[in-house]
């Protein structure tokens, strides 16, 4: 009998957990820092910028980890869009993947539809049109988790943004970005090259002569 409740526990483990996003390697938004168009308040959570890169996928706002706006038409001191988000990374990466968390205890087509961007310094290098947020992840056993995949060829960037394209509260549970360190020419090696070129023709005027 005590089997048979372990095998119905495992079944149920499996079917709660439908499909989990895998863990970011080198998750480079933890050490950015996030703002936003404007904060909501009034609910006894302050659904800070910050939240969208706590760590934490939860997607159930009032367990604290999720963003919110203030739905403001348009958002201020922005280009005339709507609500946004923004991640400023410490540096330019090579981003591979990014993950987006939305919220989960309700009102889950409020991100519908937004446009998500990256920048390298001021130059636009990736941008999308989302009209659906499509959960290519989604975990039911606690915490609940929804989350959409994306893939970028090693683009440079060191800014992402996340704006809505109507009117409405943006909520985001999580960002995610996979990058590594591009890899810099060594500053050596120019001056290498300028050297070897300079001896080469010190060497031919030496013949010459």
């Amino acid at each position: 009998m005590l089997k048979n409740k372990k095998l119905k526990a495992l079944g149920l483990t499996a079917l709660l957990t439908l499909v989990g996003a895998p863990a970011m390697a080198d998750n480079v938004a933890l050490l950015g820092t996030a703002t936003q168009s404007s904060d909501l308040v009034g609910f006894g959570i302050n659904g800070n910028a910050a939240f969208a890169i706590d760590g934490n996928r939860n997607g159930n706002f009032f367990q604290g980890s999720v963003t919110i706006t203030n739905n403001t038409d348009p958002s201020p001191s922005d280009d005339g869009l709507f609500d946004w988000w923004q991640l400023q990374l410490d540096q330019v990466y090579s981003i591979t993947s990014l993950n987006l968390f939305g919220r989960t205890d309700c009102c889950q087509d409020r991100i519908d539809p937004f446009r998500l961007e990256l920048f390298n310094g001021d130059t636009l290098v990736s941008t999308q049109d989302i009209t659906t947020f499509v959960a290519d992840f989604v975990t039911l056993a606690p915490p609940v988790t929804r989350g959409m995949a994306f893939t970028f060829d090693n683009v440079l960037a060191d800014r992402v943004k996340i704006t809505l394209l109507s009117r409405n509260y943006l909520e985001i549970a999580e960002v995610e970005i996979n990058g590594t360190n591009p890899v810099p020419v060594p500053p050596a090696l120019p001056l290498l090259g300028t050297a070897l070129a300079g001896l080469g023709l010190l060497r031919r005027r030496r013949t010459q002569g």
